[in-house]
């Protein structure tokens, strides 16, 4: 089974453990005045689940 951690900028992470797809503190979607840092709703493909550890 093949494990990967992949940072996506600012504090986001996606933990894939085999088929299954985990977001850590997904920052996705900013207002249109931050810069584009980390990613968008639209890049995300698949998340079984999106655990968040803090919010702003």
């Amino acid at each position: 089974m093949r494990v990967t951690l992949d940072w996506l900028g600012v504090a986001t992470f996606r933990l894939t453990i085999g088929n299954l797809v985990v977001f850590l503190d997904a920052y996705l979607d900013r207002v249109p005045a931050a810069p584009p840092v980390g990613l968008t709703t639209a890049d995300v493909a698949r998340a079984d689940y999106v655990l968040v550890g803090h919010s702003h």
